[in-house]
């Protein structure tokens, strides 16, 4: 062989080394970029689960408050005597029922 053809071939390999180079690169970059998205749609899932969590909560705590205030209602004289006047029909001593026909 001559030197020529030597350091064709030399050249020729030294292309396909970079070229290999290059793509083992450009595959890790991009193997890099997959991986740093993915956590970062992990953290987007779970604000949104946190906000719509903390919504649910903010409900919640408006119910109990309903709930408590019923439940201190409930327990007044009025509302048993109102209770018993439209569940059981009970009337006070001097009240008249009227019946329609």
């Amino acid at each position: 062989m001559t030197r020529t053809a030597m350091s064709r071939r030399k050249k020729r390999s030294n292309l396909i080394a970079y070229a290999s180079l290059a793509m083992v690169v450009t595959l890790i970059g991009v193997l890099v970029m997959i991986q740093t998205r993915d956590p970062q749609r992990k953290l987007d899932n779970a604000k949104a689960q946190e906000q719509a969590l903390d919504d649910q909560m903010q409900v919640e705590y408006a119910r109990t408050e309903q709930l408590q205030l019923f439940e201190k209602e409930v327990q007044t004289d009025a509302y048993a005597e109102e209770q018993a006047q439209e569940k059981l029909k009970l009337l006070k001593e001097n009240q008249i029922m009227f019946v329609a026909e």
